[in-house]
């Protein structure tokens, strides 16, 4: 499916609002980066929940529950 203009918009507004991306503007141009500081710190708080949920899984399929 097609993402229209807009959504594409809010969308990087949201990245860059966030610091996951940086923007420059060439012109009528707006040019994006990603913060690799900033996308390491959020993928490192995902890895930790994700070892925590799945631990929590791991004990209740120990547990039999």
């Amino acid at each position: 499916p097609e993402v229209s203009r807009p959504a594409i918009s809010q969308h990087l507004r949201l990245l860059r609002v966030s610091g996951l991306v940086t923007e420059r503007r060439d012109g009528t141009h707006r040019l994006y980066r990603a913060s690799p500081a900033r996308v390491l710190e959020v993928r490192a708080y995902l890895d930790s929940f994700w070892d925590d949920r799945l631990g929590e899984l791991r004990i209740a399929a120990q547990k039999g529950h």
